[in-house]
């Protein structure tokens, strides 16, 4: 490298284009909470006081250095106070184990009070139910009543459902709350003060009912007098949260008690019931369920069972919003009869017995088949028992073994791994096809428990997904290389079949064209655009558009606009892959219009998540693709389907990091992880792939650490599901070999490396994009090791293979002449660097527009030419250009702000503008250093050490800023700039002190 000639890390954006496997924002946890917590109190030394000095209650809370023994615990820590106690975080020593402890307020005032609550705390803990927290005890330390529990940590309901959630996945998390409420009912105990902020949902996603500090045995009379309903009275003045009772009446949470609770009379588990159903409203609909802007009008609307209309952003089932009306209804006798009862209506709506068996992974757990065929004999014997033959020809023995045969012709290193992924997957899906068949069938004919025209419809859903299957199976029928490459990821991309047992959505979808002629042609058409998906997934773009043009012309004669509206999206995102962008844009938009007219509601959202990477990414128009990213997301959660909204927060990730925003892609891509984790399992494609980006995204922002854990995990997965050789290892490999280079592993990140160049050469075309991008990669680390020549050979190598495969206009082409022409400046060759970094700028600012990241990585490097050329002037203008653009994509204290100001800083000292150089270089210092590089900042130091020296008052500190890069310098044993610094020190020396 020439002489202080400083640079960023090398951007390799090998994952954005062809890794597609390579975002509401994501929640962050709150603090962990404990059983009736309203509130933290951070003064444990004043509790500890308290419980020290017990008998001066009222002080609760004073003074003594933690932790304090109170009898068998060690108190560590207060968790929190609520209106019926104080809860201790404590270890157990004579059990060995964590605890929390509840102090419960006023157990000293009435004697009688004492005895209750101590029978109640034992019936609690002979309460063991998994989705209660676990009593352990009751003790008393002092005089002082404890409740000993399980110490849960999690996040409460209410700070969980602050974010939007689809109404199944809220319905799944309140039924566990509502399984530990039946619980407890049926032990004989009422909770009295249910409500989100007393479920904790912890870290393993279980659900825990907290804090029966109010609990009581079932229809009791009462032991203290209440209050009549006469003397419940509110005030008229606005609602402020929590609505706690006033002192004297009911305890408990106003919002959330029953009419009968808060009148004073007798309560049963239906008050629970009732609390519930608030609860679970607030969750689905994001506000109470009754109206009310003061306090009175609230109570009078439950008072009066007077609900809220449901708001038009939050879809949720009517049969779901009858269910809660019901549990809601002011008469106890007018609810469910049992808490039970009303978890079995939510579990038929939620997960109703057609639909059971789906779920998890590609498709979920199945149906035990021998359970199933006894079933059907002794019900129903041969009525609905056509499933198989349904599939004959689509997926059978004899489909099975030619997809096995062509697969293995093919040869390729992967085939093998691909066969082994391929088969249990199509196996699983056409079992899970011929059960929800079957059972549709059943629902209809047998069990009478749905319409003959919902069944056609849920028919429908099936035949379309049986034509999917036989499209994938057609084409691995016929694999070549590029078909097995894909084969695990088109046999994920089958629509799922969860859609077909939802009959809600398919309640919502177009019904059939009335003209039998018309409905077969139509029929006949989805079918071979079922074809035309299964090729443009499996990367054949040009045949997927030569087959679907006759398609689109033959639905336009027809007439019939949904399937039209389904054409031109396919002819959309068929020329989105061929790289027809402009092309591909206007067949979406008018898909997106067509389908909107004709209420065409399975077609609105891809298009629109189609037009997000189209327009935002592919094109550049940034902030217009986010506004169709936004419709896109809005549609997915209106259908609550959560891998649709997962696949709109990665799109939205995509153009946020073709903006260079790092950060927030990350947070998108961390939430759409989240979701497929949950909803596709662990080993899913698309995991993988999301691990992918994140991972390379994290390395884009310095986080290296945290991108090796993603990018590890990642690589584990595609070789378990893929096996060790398919190209889309390569991907990760070459993000991990960037991130273990920059970690100083420079061993393993070569062999990781040339590992993805091994696996790529060996399974693609000599010329593929994908060749050319390991390429790329060798050479940047050859580059950065300082092996010049090598690096020259490999970028010249990447360059000509982007040129052949995506054109001498593709991002990834402009990098590869950026990077050659970085390698030429480390060589001292600046006219042809300056010719191959301006052809670059000019492609990126085309391409990307002008506030790109990698626009301010060209900018960056062109100012080095300019510096070496003596061009101070240009140089200046250009390293500002490069610090603008990274400031506002980056923020003001990103690493890769040191750079141009290291570049300004140098060329402010060479114009003799020591002020200016001074300014410069110590910003740059009080930068974090691009880990695990530090010898940037120490090239700040040197030049704040050479600006700060001719005020004679800076000279002591900029001798110690001198010798602090000398150290980094010398750690680093870079032997040219140690001789610079030896020289500059040795000319300038301070009295009293020897030069070194």
């Amino acid at each position: 490298m020439a002489p202080h000639q400083a640079r960023p890390p090398n951007d390799d954006m090998s994952d954005r284009t062809r890794d597609t496997d390579t975002a509401s924002t994501p929640r962050t946890p709150a603090a962990p909470r404990q059983p009736g917590v309203e509130s933290p109190d951070p003064s444990l030394r004043e509790t500890l006081q308290a419980l020290r000095r017990s008998k001066v209650r009222q002080a609760l809370f004073d003074d003594p250095p933690p932790p304090i023994r109170l009898g068998a615990f060690m108190v560590r820590n207060i968790l929190g106070r609520g209106g019926m106690g104080t809860v201790l975080e404590a270890y157990d020593e004579q059990l060995e184990r964590p605890v929390a402890l509840k102090l419960l307020h006023g157990a000293r005032r009435r004697t009688e009070r004492i005895e209750r609550l101590r029978r109640e705390a034992k019936a609690l803990a002979k309460l063991s139910h998994p989705n209660v927290v676990q009593v352990y005890g009751v003790s008393e330390i002092d005089g002082e009543l404890f409740i000993e529990m399980e110490l849960v940590r999690g996040q409460t309901l209410d700070t969980w459902q602050q974010q939007a959630h689809g109404w199944k996945r809220c319905v799944e998390v309140y039924l566990q709350a509502g399984h530990g409420l039946a619980a407890a009912h049926a032990a004989g105990l009422v909770h009295r003060d249910f409500k989100p902020g007393n479920c904790i949902l912890d870290d393993d996603g279980r659900v825990r009912v907290l804090d029966f500090g109010l609990v009581r045995s079932i229809d009791p009379p009462w032991s203290e007098s209440p209050p009549s309903p006469t003397e419940q009275t509110f005030p008229d003045e606005p609602i402020t949260q929590p609505l706690m009772t006033q002192p004297g009446s009911r305890l408990g949470t106003l919002a959330y008690m029953s009419p009968e609770q808060r009148s004073g009379a007798s309560v049963d588990a239906r008050a629970d019931q009732f609390s519930f159903c608030v609860a679970l409203c607030e969750a689905l609909y994001g506000h109470h369920p009754f109206g009310g802007r003061s306090v009175q009008t609230l109570m009078r609307a439950i008072e009066q069972g007077t609900l809220r209309p449901a708001p038009a952003d939050r879809r949720v089932p009517a049969r779901l919003r009858r269910a809660l009306q019901r549990g809601l209804a002011p008469h106890p006798g007018q609810r469910w009869p049992s808490m039970s009862a009303l978890l079995a209506e939510l579990t038929r709506i939620v997960r109703p017995r057609y639909r059971w068996w789906l779920g998890f992974g590609l498709l979920g757990v199945g149906l035990t088949v021998a359970g199933t065929a006894l079933w059907h004999e002794s019900l129903v014997g041969r009525l609905c028992e056509g499933a198989p033959q349904q599939l004959a020809g689509v997926w059978d023995d004899a489909r099975r073994s030619r997809v096995e045969a062509a697969i293995q012709s093919t040869e390729v290193p992967y085939a093998d791994y691909t066969w082994a992924s391929v088969e249990p997957r199509l196996d699983t899906y056409a079992q899970a096809w011929m059960n929800l068949y079957t059972d549709t069938c059943e629902a209809t004919a047998v069990r009478h428990e749905q319409s003959t025209k919902l069944m056609d419809r849920a028919m429908a859903c099936l035949d379309q997904r049986k034509h999917a299957l036989s499209a994938v199976v057609d084409l691995l029928e016929q694999a070549d290389a590029e078909v097995v490459e894909r084969g695990v990821g088109l046999v994920a991309s089958i629509p799922r079949l969860e859609r077909c047992a939802d009959m809600d959505a398919l309640q919502a979808e177009l019904a059939p064209p009335e003209d039998p002629r018309v409905a077969t042609q139509v029929d006949r058409l989805r079918q071979r655009l079922a074809h035309v998906e299964v090729l443009r997934a499996a990367g054949k773009y040009r045949s997927s558009l030569d087959t679907v043009e006759p398609i689109l012309a033959e639905a336009q004669r027809l007439g019939y606009l949904p399937l039209v509206a389904e054409a031109q999206l396919r002819r959309g995102t068929a020329r989105q892959g061929a790289g027809q962008y402009t092309e591909a844009e206007q067949d979406l938009r008018r898909a997106y219009a067509l389908s909107i007219e004709v209420e065409h509601r399975q077609i609105q959202r891809p298009a629109a998540d189609a037009l997000t990477l189209v327009v935002g990414n592919q094109q550049g128009r940034h902030a217009e693709g986010l506004v169709w990213n936004q419709t896109a997301m809005a549609l997915a959660r209106r259908e609550s389907d959560e891998t649709e909204i997962a696949q709109s927060l990665s799109s939205r990730g995509n153009v946020l990091i073709s903006q260079g925003k790092y950060p927030q892609a990350q947070e998108h891509y961390q939430h759409a992880l989240e979701i497929f984790e949950r909803v596709l399992g662990p080993d899913h494609p698309r995991v993988g792939g999301t691990l992918n980006r994140l991972g390379a995204t994290l390395s884009h922002q310095g986080r290296y650490h945290q991108a090796l854990r993603h990018l590890e995990r990642a690589l584990a997965i595609r070789e378990r599901v893929l096996g060790p050789d398919h190209p889309l290892l390569a991907y990760t490999l070459s993000n991990l070999g960037n991130v273990l280079d920059a970690l100083g592993r420079h061993g393993q990140a070569q062999q990781s490396i040339e590992r993805a160049l091994t696996i790529r050469e060996h399974a693609l075309d000599p010329n593929h994009a994908d060749v050319a991008k390991s390429h790329h990669h060798l050479a940047s680390l050859m580059d950065r090791r300082g092996h010049f020549a090598a690096a020259q050979h490999h970028f010249e190598q990447a360059l000509q293979r982007f040129e052949h495969s995506l054109g001498k206009e593709h991002p990834l082409t402009a990098h590869a002449m950026h990077s050659l022409g970085h390698t030429l400046l480390d060589q001292g060759r600046l006219e042809q660097a300056k010719e191959y970094l301006e052809r670059a700028l000019a492609i990126r600012q085309r391409r990307l527009g002008p506030d790109h990241s990698d626009v301010a990585h060209t900018l960056h490097s062109l100012a080095n030419v300019s510096w070496h050329q003596g061009r101070y002037d240009r140089a200046q203008h250009r390293y500002q250009q490069a610090l603008q653009i990274w400031e506002n994509a980056l923020g003001s204290n990103h690493h890769l702000l040191i750079y141009p100001l290291v570049g300004l800083a140098r060329v402010a000292l060479s114009k003799g503008l020591f002020e200016q150089a001074r300014a410069h270089a110590s910003r740059a210092t009080e930068l974090p250093a691009p880990a695990p590089d530090l010898t940037e900042i120490a090239r700040a130091r040197f030049l704040l050490a050479k600006a700060s020296w001719p005020e004679p008052s800076l000279r002591l500190g900029a001798r110690r800023q001198a010798e602090q890069a000398r150290e980094t310098f010398d750690d680093a044993d870079d032997s040219d700039e140690l001789a610079e610094i030896d020289r500059w020190i040795a000319e300038h020396p301070i009295r009293g002190r020897s030069a070194r």
